[in-house]
């Protein structure tokens, strides 16, 4: 059912299914980025997209500012696969259990995209 009300956002929009679902797979992985805590910006940078497998390794991004991860990421979420984001420093679950920025925003976008189906209802 949500997948209909959301194709009929996307066509009240204007926008295709599937530049709907990158909207919403930006969004939230954006602001995951962005929601990650900040000291010497390795966390925030050692955020990575694939489509389809999870990258394995760490990367020796610092990303302070959080713009060149988010940039990163854009150019790497398409739409029609499986897209993953992923961070493997060690300490990352650790911060994840504490702040939840993973789990505030997956949670954040299920409300809009649950708001988006009563709108289009």
């Amino acid at each position: 059912m949500a997948i209909v009300n959301i194709s009929a956002w996307a066509k009240k929009t204007n926008t295709t299914l599937d530049e709907a679902a990158r909207g919403i797979t930006i969004n939230l992985f954006s602001s995951i980025i962005m929601d990650t805590r900040v000291d010497t910006g390795r966390l925030r940078g050692n955020w990575q997209a694939s489509i389809e497998n999870p990258i394995t390794a760490e990367t020796s991004r610092t990303d302070i500012a959080g713009t060149t991860t988010v940039s990163a990421m854009k150019n790497k979420v398409k739409s029609g696969v499986v897209n993953i984001m992923t961070n493997n420093l060690p300490y990352a679950e650790t911060w994840e259990q504490q702040d939840g920025m993973v789990a505030k925003n997956m949670a954040r976008i299920e409300r809009n995209i649950k708001a988006v189906v009563r709108e289009t209802q």
